[in-house]
């Protein structure tokens, strides 16, 4: 299970990665494309378990997908997980109470 998650969301993240190459709009692309990656976590905020247990699953893809191809920037790689946590806890307070 963890497998599959982790492949689409690096498949995901490095598909958006490719399309920014080259441009100087690479934030932007990667930044929609990640909450397009996340915005699949809608289909859980019904279940707030499994909803943070897939979160979790997806920031770990996304900091694996971002050690790899980003790190020269560091910089870069804050400002994207800054971004992607920022989105999930939007998400978060729309969960049901415990």
């Amino acid at each position: 299970m963890y497998g599959e998650l982790h492949d689409e969301a690096l498949t995901d993240v490095y598909r958006e990665y490719t399309k920014a190459l080259g441009t100087r709009q690479k934030t932007v692309v990667l930044t929609e494309g990640i909450k397009n990656i996340f915005s699949n976590l809608n289909k859980y905020l019904d279940n707030r378990e499994i909803f943070m247990g897939k979160s979790k699953l997806f920031i770990n893809a996304l900091a694996n997908v971002l050690d790899r191809f980003y790190f020269h920037d560091p910089d870069f790689k804050t400002r994207i997980m800054f971004e992607a946590k920022a989105y999930i806890l939007g998400l978060t307070e729309e969960l049901p109470p415990e």
